[in-house]
């Protein structure tokens, strides 16, 4: 299993690399199947997630990073950056959605 791990990180890394941002995500929740806490599945996943702008994913899968015991410097700058556009998304709905009804 530990030989299958870490075939499907290092494949993972090599879709990131090619901005193949599904395909990474969909082989980070294969290693995540079989090790829940994986930090790195954890952390490749949130960097697929914020390329593709959906920072509500990528702050739960470095929230469950950080809570895996990562405590990489990586995590909590991408963190941070999610954390930031995540509140920003929100501020934009929320004017747009009141425009709409107000």
């Amino acid at each position: 299993m530990r030989t299958r791990v870490a075939l499907l990180l290092n494949s993972c890394m090599c879709a990131l690399k090619q901005s193949e941002w599904n395909e990474a995500i969909g082989l980070a929740e294969q290693t995540l199947d079989l090790e829940p806490t994986n930090v790195k599945a954890l952390f490749r996943k949130a960097q697929a997630h914020s390329e593709r702008e959906e920072w509500n994913e990528a702050v739960e899968s470095l929230v469950a990073a950080t809570e895996a015991g990562g405590d990489d410097a990586a995590i909590r700058r991408l963190l941070a950056k999610a954390q930031k556009e995540k509140s920003k998304q929100v501020s934009k709905s929320k004017k747009m959605y009141g425009k709409m009804l107000g």
